[in-house]
């Protein structure tokens, strides 16, 4: 296994944390967002791109033998799959309402990955 898992749970703790303060800052604040929309997109971006990149680090490095592990991640790939599945649909198909309603699955996506990797690193 992976001997730094700490700092891989710590580095996508923290991106997230961050994202999530400034989407909560954002609305509390500034009802429209127009201060903090732009770091708002990019930091959304960067946990889009980090979780999957250590998501694969995650895959190549657990314990197969481990059901619980296992489990985890598949649920993570999974749900990240199905999401990008219909996103792709409903953006071709131009359904605005759908797009909206799917563009608040990404952070609880975000929220069960910071979840699985204190698990992983816990055991």
């Amino acid at each position: 296994m992976f001997k730094n898992m700490k700092i891989i749970h710590y580095l996508n703790t923290l991106i997230y944390t961050a994202c999530l303060l400034l989407i909560i800052g954002s609305y509390c604040l500034y009802s429209n967002g127009d201060l903090y929309g732009g770091y708002i997109i990019i930091s959304m971006i960067v946990l889009g791109i980090l979780q999957p990149f250590l998501a694969f680090i995650i895959l190549l490095s657990i314990d197969w033998s481990n059901k619980k592990k296992k489990k985890n991640i598949i649920y993570y790939w999974s749900s990240v799959i199905v999401f990008f599945i219909i996103t792709y649909i409903a953006a071709h198909m131009q359904i605005d309402f759908v797009l909206k309603i799917l563009s608040y699955i990404p952070i609880c996506i975000a929220t069960y990955f910071v979840y699985v990797t204190y698990l992983i690193q816990k055991q």
